[in-house]
């Protein structure tokens, strides 16, 4: 094929090689260059693209080697690399953080001292695995977007002799959405960007919608009041978004809205439905529950996460808002 032959018009959405991911981009213009300098330059065709969402100083000129046309394979093979990136990035952080742990002198088990709610540490990786491993490090801060199944903020806390040890429920979130806290996680702390709120569709439909999709399913027809159930996740959501799901960068648009928006289940979508998911492991104590009722809860809340899913590219923002020079100056004094 001709190196100089354009294969992608301008405007179209694609696919691009950016380091280990694949990420939705557009097309924004065609030039034919000499790909290296010298008499003997060979003349190729570039593509200056915009990476959705991110901000226009990631503009960058690429070669057709690294661009994918958007269609629904290669969309799938997006969600394997990007599923197979984090996955390495946590695995990654992990061996990092048992390295240090060997190092250290054991100490006395006292008190939980750590900053995080997420119990995640300080250090900081490169660009690339910052967003799975580190969070806003603050007690009302969402944890970290690597979609841990598992509570470690509880591992120091004293527990007196006799009493029962505390069960915390245990939610496996899949690879591609992983891969979308990741993204909301970077734009929002590191681009500075926003979600507009208020969302379409919002927490509120999308639990409707859920209810009704899936009252035919043989397996949610095992979910005894399967609409209580979701009505408790919504009120569970209201009630924790302000507390712990929003970034810090997040909260002057919550202070902005309250005035004329009051219900937050009214107000946001999936992408703050998803960050409850990751924090629920944290504090959802199952300890006193009967054993049919934890089979129950779990079951929903795998249907949530399976309609996040299937619907990901419906119900995701592609592109987030950048922030106000004003908002980042108000956001900064709080």
């Amino acid at each position: 094929m001709d190196d100089t032959q354009q294969i992608y018009e301008e405007n179209e959405k694609v696919l691009v090689h950016f380091q280990s991911r694949l990420y939705e981009a557009k097309i924004l213009k065609f030039e034919v260059k000499a790909d290296s300098k010298g008499k003997d330059a060979k003349k190729k065709g570039y593509y200056f693209i915009h990476y959705l969402g991110w901000k226009e100083k990631w503009n960058e000129w690429v070669d057709s080697s690294k661009i994918l046309k958007l269609t629904e394979k290669n969309k799938e093979l997006q969600k394997k690399v990007n599923a197979k990136a984090v996955s390495a990035s946590a695995a990654n952080k992990k061996n990092v953080k048992g390295k240090k742990k060997q190092k250290q002198q054991p100490v006395e088990d006292s008190s939980d001292n750590s900053d995080s709610a997420s119990g995640t540490d300080n250090s900081s990786d490169d660009e690339n695995n910052s967003a799975v491993s580190n969070a806003d490090n603050d007690e009302e801060s969402v944890s970290s977007p690597s979609g841990s199944s598992t509570s470690s903020s509880t591992k120091n806390n004293k527990r007196k002799r006799y009493s029962t040890p505390k069960i915390y429920l245990t939610i496996d979130i899949p690879l591609s959405l992983k891969s979308k806290l990741t993204d909301d996680w970077n734009l929002i702390n590191n681009e500075k960007c926003l979600i507009p709120i208020p969302r379409k569709p919002t927490v509120s439909d999308i639990l409707k919608e859920i209810e009704i999709q899936h009252e035919s399913l043989e397996q949610v027809k095992q979910i005894e009041n399967f609409g209580e159930l979701l009505n408790g996740i919504k009120a569970y959501f209201n009630k924790a978004l302000g507390a712990i799901l929003l970034y810090r960068f997040e909260r002057l648009q919550l202070f902005e809205n309250q005035k004329v928006h009051k219900i937050p289940s009214d107000v946001f979508g999936a992408e703050h439905l998803l960050r409850l998911f990751v924090k629920l492991p944290e504090i959802f104590d199952i300890s006193h529950l009967e054993p049919k009722s934890k089979i129950l809860i779990k079951l929903t809340f795998e249907e949530i996460l399976k309609y996040l899913e299937n619907n990901i590219e419906t119900l995701f923002l592609e592109e987030y808002t950048p922030a106000t020079p004003q908002y980042i100056k108000n956001a900064g004094q709080l």
